[in-house]
């Protein structure tokens, strides 16, 4: 099971009773399963590290059959709070962070992420706010800045 903490998604086109997949975690929504075996727990609303580590701690105990084999954290407060939850656990699970952040490449296991590009975030983001302010009349825009793939070792975990 895949389980992604924090941080709002797209709708998933498929729902399932999300109480008997991970009680007594809040969780948001599941998505269609990958496979037969694979599902995936969207679980967010976590805006601080303790939120998140309380909530990848609750995921972490779960029954063995419905424990996550990997968390994917929206943003680095929450990659810092399943850091956190993860160095008490026993088992192997693999964690991917979105956004690097500073010291995750000198952990004992250094984390794995997905980078972005704060910069050129800003620079879209200015550029359509301006021309908005200039009388740009468009509908919203859908504006794709490219990500990299970090691997470091705590996502390279196979299920």
């Amino acid at each position: 099971m895949r389980t992604v903490v924090g941080g709002p998604g797209e709708k998933a086109a498929h729902q399932t009773d999300l109480a008997a997949i991970a009680p007594p975690v809040r969780v948001e929504r599941t998505c269609a399963p990958i496979s037969a075996k694979t599902a995936i727990i969207v679980v967010h609303g976590q805006s601080n590290a303790a939120a998140a580590e309380a909530a990848a701690r609750q995921l972490l105990s779960l029954p063995e059959d419905r424990r996550p084999t990997a968390l994917f954290c929206a943003n680095n407060r929450n990659t810092i709070g399943a850091l956190r939850a993860l160095r008490d656990h026993a088992g192997e699970i693999g964690l991917v962070g979105f956004d690097d952040f500073e010291l995750a490449d000198l952990l004992p296991t250094p984390v794995t992420v997905v980078r972005s590009d704060p910069s050129r975030l800003g620079d879209a983001a200015a550029s359509l706010a301006f021309a908005r302010l200039d009388g740009d009349e468009r509908s919203a825009q859908r504006v794709i800045v490219p990500t990299e793939l970090v691997r470091r070792g705590s996502g390279e975990i196979a299920p």
